[in-house]
């Protein structure tokens, strides 16, 4: 017989509070860049990169793991071809600060 659900660990809205928690460490963790790009583009962009991902889930410039499976990244890609410009890891510059 399965375990009831404790409704005491979820807010008014049915989040799960450590869920909660959780999003916000992360927020404390990383940087935003806003991206603007001409109207239309987004769906162009996402679409490429879910066809690549698709074609080679593992290839971590569109995809990235988030512990369970693969999933394609708009957001991948933009870190490796900001990384192949600069020549160097992002999370080394994090390191080196």
């Amino acid at each position: 017989m399965p375990k009831k659900p404790d409704p005491t660990l979820k807010t008014k809205s049915g989040i799960y509070r450590s869920k909660i928690r959780q999003s916000v460490k992360f927020e404390e963790k990383v940087e935003k860049i806003i991206v603007r790009v001409p109207e239309g583009a987004r769906a162009a962009i996402t679409k490429h990169v879910e066809e690549k991902a698709k074609a080679d889930p593992e290839n971590l410039k569109y995809s990235c793991y988030n512990g369970k499976a693969y999933r394609p990244s708009v957001n991948a890609l933009i870190r490796t071809l900001i990384e192949e410009e600069m020549g160097v890891s992002l999370d080394e510059l994090k390191a080196s600060e």
